[in-house]
């Protein structure tokens, strides 16, 4: 979309809005303060986070010009497939509530009764962040069975010992947040801060435990809680990039591998700032997610020691609460990726499956949650060279800023179809092996990548130096299970199943997302990359969703038919992920269908001429020497040109060498020869005149 075209489309989506609101609230009674309209606006695109804070604004306006309210009135957006253009928009009217009797209670954060609060739970040092809002209705708090579609705020598969099941609800109603206990798993007692729950519920505080214990004694699992109010903002619009002085920003790494002073580097001056969306299930089936919106740089960075390059993002939260919520979620993202990386290598090892992120030593500080601190402090300060690179130099603003780091990578240049044969090679598939048993340990800790693509792979050289792939992006891991609405991904790499399934998350029983089978078709194109090429791959991609050739089994082996006749049994075992509904199957596994490609293929077919040793001899004057370089990259590179182009580049050289020093002691030889018999020569000449 060109930049004009999303300006049209942002006037629209505006006047398509206020027009509807103000229509909506004119028909409607007056309102009171306690009436708080809710307005859901869908469109098919993302819209910037400046553009969706001007519509917020002005349909505040808009609802404070009607009845005897404040103005309050709570707008949310969504992206949504089916959204009609330019949006869908839903203007809910609540009725009046009578003011319900609470029982008493402990205390609960201070907090106006009609703000949302955040419930951060967490387990094994891994945090799991939900938005509550106050409304007469129930959420259940769950670890969903096998089959379970429902709403709720759902815990993760990876808690085992939290039973399945619906056990608890909370409320949340006249500012107090309540558990109640339901009539359900009755083998099992809840405990809030050492009280048993019960039907009649308990209030919770600004912290405590949730127990869950098996009432036979066989399992048993704790989870904390916090609770704290949660004020919605967007950050303000900035202009490009201000370097300043181009100094760098210097802080500490908090990479337990590389401590120490962390330098980094301004980013070109006048680049501006993308936005980026962070979900908070908030457990309702009305609106499941709650976005939270921050602005991201990237640029690069260097220890000053070690001179080892990273890959820096900088986020840019609107309040301090925001970057507390951000820097908590973004640690238990790279705790999940530790963890899945755990399979690909011993610890300590360079072995992964996804590449490690970082936070960097840097403002907040993790139990920052509703702080806010004084900008005069920090003004001119370092924490306002950061606002001066997000193009907001006159607006320091302390504890608002994230910053992660991850090793700098190289991507994959993947080579077209032309550069990988009339065969597959093996290379490619050993050097997956990692990926794919990371993929697997994800889905087995809960969590999938949910971007997995050709061009989020990059490449690296693992303990044994052997170039192995790897993914980036490792803070865009989603839960399994989550709401549809919280899934970010590219649509054309997506599979058809997943694609319709966003499409009509909001039908019931279509609220969830199976996204390991999206994991899962990305790692097959993936694979598919490597061993047809980039090109082949990108046209199976092309056309409408269900009408793309890749949506057609018999269309992908029609593409791979430059393959002989002997591969057929490889090509049917390629593609069996493809078939409708094979990636569903909850015993699937990218490594082990990796591993069944690799025990069956076979060298190519097609006799050859061999030297001595075995080893096929190119033709031509050089054939040798040609050889020689294929030997030696033939086993322990994969065919991307990215991978291996240097190391050819230095074996091609030092072949020339060779060649070069063998012509020359051919010369030297002929020369000496020549010389010799010119020597004769003059000698019987100078000897037959004496």
């Amino acid at each position: 979309m060109t930049e004009r075209d999303e300006e049209r489309l942002v006037r629209a989506v505006r006047g398509r809005v206020l027009t509807e609101v103000r229509d909506r609230l004119a028909e409607s009674v007056p309102l009171a303060d306690e009436q708080v309209p809710e307005v859901l606006v869908r469109t098919r695109v993302g819209l910037p986070a400046e553009a969706w804070s001007d519509i917020r604004s002005a349909v505040r306006e808009i609802r404070a010009t009607f009845g005897d309210g404040d103005g309050r009135i709570r707008v949310e957006f969504d992206v949504a497939a089916d959204a009609v253009e330019p949006c869908d928009v839903t203007c809910a009217m609540p009725k009046p509530r009578a003011a319900e009797p609470e029982p008493a209670a402990q205390a609960a954060p201070g907090a106006p009764a009609d703000e949302a609060w955040l419930l951060v739970l967490g387990a094994d040092g891994l945090e799991f962040h939900f938005l509550l809002e106050p409304g007469p209705d129930r959420v259940p708090l769950l670890r969903p069975g096998a089959g379970y579609d429902g709403t709720g705020l759902l815990l993760p598969q990876s808690l085992s010992d939290v039973p399945h099941g619906h056990l608890v609800d909370l409320s949340f109603a006249g500012g107090r947040v309540r558990a109640h206990r339901v009539p359900d798993r009755a083998d099992y007692t809840v405990e809030v801060d050492g009280v048993e729950l019960d039907a009649a519920g308990i209030g919770l505080a600004e912290s405590g435990e949730l127990r869950f214990a098996a009432r036979n004694g066989s399992a048993a699992r704790t989870l904390t809680y916090e609770l704290a109010g949660w004020n919605d903002a967007v950050p303000s619009a900035g202009t490009g990039a201000d370097v300043l002085d181009g100094g760098q920003y210097q802080t500490e790494s908090a990479d337990p591998g590389s401590p120490g002073a962390l330098w980094i580097q301004p980013p070109a001056p006048g680049t501006k700032a993308t936005t980026r969306r962070f979900p908070l299930p908030t457990g309702r089936s009305d609106v499941p997610v709650h976005d939270v919106h921050v602005q991201v740089l990237y640029t690069t960075a260097q220890h000053p020691v070690t001179k080892e390059p990273s890959h820096i993002k900088i986020y840019r939260c609107a309040t301090p609460q925001h970057a507390g919520y951000l820097r908590r979620h973004l640690a238990t993202q790279a705790g999940l990726v530790r963890q899945a990386n755990a399979v690909a290598g011993r610890p300590g090892e360079r072995s992964w499956a996804v590449a490690p992120i970082h936070l960097v030593a840097a403002t907040p500080p993790p139990e920052v949650l509703t702080a806010r601190a004084d900008p005069a402090a920090v003004r001119g300060g370092a924490e306002n060279r950061l606002s001066a690179w997000f193009g907001v130099p006159d607006q320091p603003q302390p504890d608002c800023f994230v910053i992660v780091a991850s090793p700098l990578l190289q991507p994959v240049g993947w080579a077209g179809h032309d550069k990988l044969g009339t065969a597959p090679s093996g290379a490619p598939l050993s050097a997956l092996s990692a990926l794919a048993a990371g993929v697997d340990q994800l889905h087995d800790l809960g969590v999938a990548h949910c971007d997995v693509k050709p061009q989020n792979v990059c490449h690296h050289l693992d303990a044994a130096g052997q170039s192995r792939y790897v993914l980036v992006d490792g803070d865009a891991v989603t839960r399994i299970g989550g709401p549809a609405a919280a899934l970010r991904f590219t649509p054309g790499y997506a599979s058809a199943e997943v694609i319709r399934a966003a499409g009509r998350f909001r039908a019931p029983g279509h609220d969830v997302i199976d996204v390991r089978e999206h994991d899962r078709f990305g790692f097959v194109l993936v694979v598919l990359t490597a061993l047809i090429g980039i090109d082949k791959v990108d046209a199976l991609l092309r056309g409408p969703v269900g009408k793309r050739p890749v949506d057609s089994v018999s269309t992908v082996l029609d593409t791979l038919n430059a393959w002989p006749a002997e591969w057929s049994t490889f090509k049917q075992a390629l593609v069996a992920p493809l078939r409708p509904n094979a990636l569903l199957d909850p015993d699937w596994s990218a490594k082990a269908w990796l591993d069944r490609l690799v025990a069956l293929r076979s060298p190519a077919p097609g006799p050859a001429p061999t030297s001595a040793g075995g080893a096929r001899v190119a033709n031509g004057s050089y054939g040798n020497e040609v050889t020689a370089i294929r030997t030696a990259l033939r086993d322990d590179r994969a065919p991307a040109w990215a991978e291996w182009r240097e190391e050819l580049v230095t074996r091609i050289r030092a072949q020339q060498q060779v060649v070069a020093r063998r012509v020359y002691r051919s010369w030297l030889w002929s020369g000496r020869a020549v010389f010799a018999v010119c020597l004769i020569v003059l000698i019987s000449v100078v000897a037959g005149e004496l």
